[in-house]
């Protein structure tokens, strides 16, 4: 598939987070100054670069990711760490760590033992 722009990937985190929802939805999930016109558009991009698919509501066009959300997960976490941690597990880890908003309970630290000791494979 052909690489996203920055406001194409925004679009996308959008309905990654409320799928099938109209282009005013997105419009209005947008910051201000992107015109109906302009996001119609990019979301036409989208569709012929197989990042989304199309669904009708009456006389409402609806736009849905063709990937699943787990599998984007994937995808845009494999970016940053790419991008930010030269491919580290352990540098991603280990921020993730440092910088989260809630602390982390014991039955998830467990968890993560458990898929440490499972050589990472999440089952």
């Amino acid at each position: 598939m052909e690489r996203l722009t920055a406001k194409e990937r925004q679009i996308m985190d959008i309905l990654y987070a409320q799928p099938s929802i109209s282009v005013s939805d997105v419009q209005d999930r947008l910051p201000e100054g992107s015109s109906y016109s302009s996001v119609r558009a990019s979301l036409s991009r989208l569709v012929d670069k197989g990042y989304l698919q199309t669904a009708r509501d009456g006389a409402r066009h609806l736009y849905l990711p063709v990937d699943d959300p787990s599998t984007a997960s994937k995808q845009a976490l494999q970016r940053v760490m790419q991008t930010f941690f030269q491919g580290s597990p352990k540098a991603t880890i280990s921020a993730v760590l440092q910088f989260s908003d809630t602390d982390i309970s014991e039955v998830e630290l467990k968890e993560i033992q458990r898929m440490l000791d499972e050589g990472g494979q999440d089952g």
